[in-house]
């Protein structure tokens, strides 16, 4: 099957309101944490908030951030995209921001017309609401829009577990990072997007190529109380690896959505032991979250982005990446990129 190309990216992050900002802090590990203005065992919570202005909050502030972002990817195409361009919007499994009423059809209608595409019912835009995992649906989706003659399809992920229901609900799971819980993540904010294309398509454009995909679901989910075995992102890294025709030696380095919970650092350790039949001296594993905090369904366009990023600006260990995703649930998506420089179709 002809793959998919990553042709730009944009980005808006506690750590950065562009692409080339965040990315340049990934680089250098640096991370935006601080107090928060919420309060758990009596500590102020540490979290990762994207710098807007005081005051904008809700779904105000959902939109504002997928609009940096969005409009950084639109810059950063190489030429201004058709008005009826679709979009998808990658949200988290359940409502964590948009209250109100508003609904997900208003808030892509809202996203487009505020970036200057058309806001038409017969565009074929969509909301996915598959959380970490979006980007890797939002890819297999993209793939029939494109081929219903579609030149660009935008992947946008936005979310934010800054939020007075998102902090409440891990604080009764005891996974947020603090005295009480150093098994914790940090909770952040932010948005991330990506451009995508056939692969056939490009030319004279430097490209991450999607070259597979894979998915399946764990046996023994966070919270199961089961033994982790994970077979479940062990099949989908598998699936991938088929997808695309690779093996292992293929692969330079991997790219994921762990938040710095050990259970997910045992799952990617355990996938890794199941899949890789080959000795290799390294095999870096690379999580923004250790510098964005876990932004839930933004991590997954944010996790490509910062590949296309990376082996753009040469110093990613190499130009093939597995990139691999968690849900809140058992569903695991894996996703097999490799970096191509001017691209001729």
């Amino acid at each position: 099957m002809e793959p998919l190309a990553v042709t730009a990216c944009g980005m808006a992050t506690g750590v950065g309101l562009s692409a080339a900002a965040t990315c340049a802090a990934l680089r250098c590990a640096i991370d935006g944490f601080r107090e928060t203005r919420f309060m758990v065992d009596g500590e102020w919570l540490l979290g990762c908030p994207v710098p807007l202005p005081d005051g904008v909050r809700g779904r105000g502030r959902l939109m504002q951030m997928a609009i940096l972002a969005l409009e950084d990817c639109i810059a950063a195409l190489p030429s201004a995209p058709d008005p009826r361009t679709p979009i998808l919007l990658c949200l988290s499994e359940t409502p964590r921001l948009h209250g109100g009423g508003a609904s997900d059809a208003d808030l892509l209608a809202e996203l487009r017309s505020i970036v200057g595409l058309a806001v038409d019912p017969a565009v074929s835009s969509h909301v996915l609401r598959a959380g970490r995992l979006g980007a890797a649906r939002a890819i297999a989706h993209a793939r029939s829009l494109l081929a219903q003659g579609h030149r660009t399809v935008i992947v946008v992920g936005v979310d934010s577990l800054l939020t007075a229901n998102a902090i409440a609900h891990y604080e009764k799971q005891g996974r947020l990072l603090g005295e009480s819980a150093m098994d914790g993540f940090i909770p952040g904010e932010a948005a991330g997007a990506v451009a995508l294309t056939m692969a056939a398509a490009v030319h004279g454009q430097d490209a991450l190529l999607c070259l597979g995909s894979g998915f399946a679901e764990e046996e023994a989910p966070l919270g199961s109380g089961k033994p982790l075995r994970a077979s479940g992102l062990a099949q989908a890294i598998k699936a991938a690896l088929a997808d695309a025709g690779c093996t292992f030696a293929d692969i330079d380095y991997r790219m994921t959505d762990i938040n710095g919970e050990h259970y997910a650092f045992k799952e990617a350790a355990l996938a890794l032991l199941r899949t890789m039949r080959i000795r290799k001296e390294e095999m870096e594993l690379w999580h923004p979250a250790d510098c964005i905090g876990d932004v839930g369904a933004a991590l997954g366009p944010i996790v490509l982005g910062a590949a296309f990023f990376a082996a753009k600006k040469d110093y990613a260990p190499g130009p093939t990446v597995l990139c691999h995703f968690a849900s809140e649930g058992p569903q695991r998506a894996a996703l097999i990129c490799r970096y191509q420089k001017d691209c001729h179709g």
